[in-house]
């Protein structure tokens, strides 16, 4: 939905849109959108009105060309849902039931379209894709500026629920052939990690509410225009924006023809309306498509009122337009082919076999009976069992007509049927959790995994391409929006995580940001875990690191009492520590060592010289400290792009605190070595072990 400004974020825009002159009314954030006065003069003038029928005549001829398509959906729909026995209709613009032609033929429906759409679903969500952002050179900024980007996209993936989103978009992608996601920045949404005003949204969209005008252009991006169409109530607009609708404005009765209703794929007509809605059309025009708007623009329209427009190019922060679209196979059209709409013929035939079959069934059951006329009450005969039946005399007995088998090419051709819906789909034994017979080894269970992957490949690229997009657009409105601090949560190792602060200037050099190439691509626990039982059999991991492989809950909990988990942890949440702490703290650390001395805290005194000991680091060094696990823990902790992030105080206080991890063990190899000295032969102790 359009919430790129609020009424008093318009306000304070301007333009220099050729017929209007309109002062600048303070001096904020300029978001390149006409302010409330400057929009009243345009909705009166002369060009207002041509732009308006212009974008009306647009968008219908849009929808015009789209309407082949969306029977289709319809059709997608009403399948995926198992109403089967159904026809689009074009007198009543709908799906109807199909009428009957045997009236004793069953209406079996074997729904095989919908596990095929659940699993393509799983497939597509099952990771969450690897985002990473490059610098633009080996400058210390620049790498900070990506670093940044990165920490950053990752908080507003877990906080804006993008998973959520992109399971919808992935349901569109597999059920309509396509999908799309929006990104733009809302002005009225309160940003409750930060306690700011104005946030940043990430929302699926409906296929239904998108329109595009050239269908042999693929990309949004390449389109003349978009239109983004919806409906709000009366209300929601007046105090969205305010006097610029009409006081008297009165709900358009919205036809749920004029806007798709998904939920509503059968039997659609023109009285399901929604009464206290208006049409919002949301447009965003390329540069070049109209002379009205030479540099391209975005208008949003209510009916036939102008109520948001930036006529000098796109608003502030949107380089491009913000919907974004995801195919599952391209075909060089716009509107692709999903994987339901080579399914439904099979799926007909299959409901009218085991129809069919199950009228056989029937017959069998209730077979036809020969008897002579006259010497039955027919009347009084039922399908009751142990019923008694009376024959006049002289009359034979009544006798069932023979009936014949079904022939073995009826089984055959439904075993065919279900063959040619999986390799349609890609879809076989291994995607729904079944192992093919006489296949055991994990490495060929994992090559048929793969395989049926593969058929997902270009819409698995298609989502690692369009999140990047994504991302980046999101990006780019931290980096214009973001005047102020925003806390940012990073997810560190074991539910841990830490909090920076970023402003949007931290990442304006750093916004090119990638999805990594294939994360998005599921993998299967079963087969991951098979293959490092086959490594551990044959020796190829030890069995402490195989068990850790495993990443079973239960070996986890039973290896990280006994290992050395526990403190890998712990120097893990220490690394953090070292991150969170201020410069105030360090010195405030070293004003309370000083005092103490001064005091004579014996805690703080050498005892066998009198001198003052050293101040240790802020993060203190345990005696039961593991300290060659925590060293190495630190050291990884250095060699990241994490570590070039911490100031010089906070780089002086972890080197301080490994140093004294390595005191602390080589103390503790110097009395075992004097021990071994002295011949006594102590059990090796698990600090030494590492």
């Amino acid at each position: 939905m359009s919430m790129i400004s609020t009424p008093s974020a318009r306000n304070t825009a301007s333009s220099d849109f050729t017929d209007l002159e309109i002062e600048v009314e303070d001096e904020t954030q300029d978001t390149g959108l006409l302010g409330d006065a400057e929009l009243k003069k345009l909705q009166k003038s002369e060009k207002g009105k041509k732009l308006v029928d212009y974008l009306k005549k647009e968008y219908q001829k849009s929808k015009d060309a789209k309407n082949w398509r969306v029977r289709q959906w319809y059709t997608n729909i009403s399948f995926e849902r198992g109403k089967q026995y159904v026809a689009w209709d074009s007198t009543k613009s709908a799906l109807s039931q199909l009428p009957r032609g045997d009236k004793n033929l069953p209406r079996i429906t074997i729904n095989k379209i919908r596990p095929i759409v659940r699993t393509e679903v799983a497939k597509l969500t099952s990771q969450k894709p690897s985002a990473v952002c490059l610098p633009a050179s080996n400058d210390v900024e620049d790498v900070f500026a990506a670093t940044a980007a990165t920490q950053i996209w990752d908080s507003l993936y877990d906080r804006l629920h993008v998973g959520r989103e992109m399971r919808k978009v992935a349901r569109d992608i597999s059920v309509l052939g396509l999908g799309y996601m929006k990104v733009y920045w809302d002005s009225g949404k309160y940003d409750q990690w930060s306690e700011e005003e104005g946030d940043i949204c990430i929302d699926h969209i409906s296929p239904f509410n998108v329109f595009v005008p050239d269908l042999s252009i693929e990309d949004n991006q390449d389109q003349p225009y978009v239109f983004h169409v919806y409906t709000k109530s009366i209300e929601w607009l007046k105090m969205t924006y305010g006097d610029l609708i009409p006081k008297d404005k009165k709900p358009t009765v919205v036809a749920a023809t004029e806007i798709a209703d998904v939920s509503s794929a059968l039997d659609i007509r023109e009285n399901n309306s929604k009464p206290d809605a208006s049409l919002v059309i949301e447009a965003w025009v390329m540069p070049g498509t109209t002379s009205l708007l030479p540099k391209g623009g975005y208008i949003v329209l209510v009916d036939e009122v102008i109520v948001e427009a930036s006529v000098d190019g796109y608003p502030s922060g949107y380089s491009e337009c913000p919907i974004t679209k995801f195919d599952h196979i391209p075909s060089g059209q716009y509107y692709p082919a999903s994987v339901i709409d080579d399914i439904i013929p099979l799926q007909r035939e299959i409901n009218r076999t085991r129809s069919q079959r199950i009228q056989a069934k029937n017959m069998m059951a209730k077979p036809q009976v020969y008897y002579r006329e006259g010497s039955l009450n027919v009347q009084k005969i039922s399908t009751a069992p142990g019923q008694y039946i009376g024959v006049r005399p002289g009359f034979e007995y009544p006798s069932s007509a023979p009936m014949p088998q079904l022939p073995p090419y009826v089984a055959e051709e439904l075993q065919a049927l279900y063959g040619d819906l999986e390799n349609i789909s890609g879809q076989h034994e291994v995607s729904r959790g079944e192992t093919p017979p006489g296949v055991e080894a994990a490495t060929a269970i994992a090559y048929l995994q793969e395989r049926d992957d593969s058929y997902l490949a270009p819409t698995f690229a298609s989502i690692e391409e369009g999140l990047s997009r994504v991302a980046k657009m999101a990006l780019t409105l931290a980096a214009e929006y973001w005047t102020g601090e925003r806390t940012v949560k990073i997810a560190g190792d074991n539910n841990g995580f830490s909090a920076e602060m970023f402003r949007g200037s931290d990442i304006a050099r750093g916004t090119d940001i990638k999805i990594e190439s294939g994360s998005a691509l599921p993998t299967s626990k079963a087969a991951k875990q098979s293959l490092i039982m086959d490594m551990m059999r044959l020796g190829l991991v030890p069995p402490e690191d195989g068990l850790e492989l495993l990443d079973v809950a239960a070996l986890s909990r039973y290896t990280d009492n006994r290992g050395t988990r526990p403190d890998e942890l712990r120097a893990q949440r220490e690394n953090i520590m070292f991150k969170d702490v201020g410069e105030m703290e360090i010195m405030q650390h070293y004003q309370e060592w000083q005092q103490g001395i001064q005091q004579g805290d014996p805690k703080m005194i050498n005892q066998d010289s009198g001198q003052p000991l050293k101040p240790p680091a802020i993060v203190p060094v345990n005696k039961w400290d593991n300290h060659a696990v925590h060293i190495q823990e630190h050291d990884n902790f250095r060699k990241s792009p994490a570590y070039d992030l911490l100031t010089d105080s906070q780089k002086a206080e972890l080197n301080k605190h490994i140093e004294m991890h390595e005191m602390a063990l080589a103390s503790l190899q110097a009395a075992q070595v004097m021990q071994a000295q002295l011949g006594a032969q102590p059990p090796m102790s698990n600090q030494l072990q590492q």
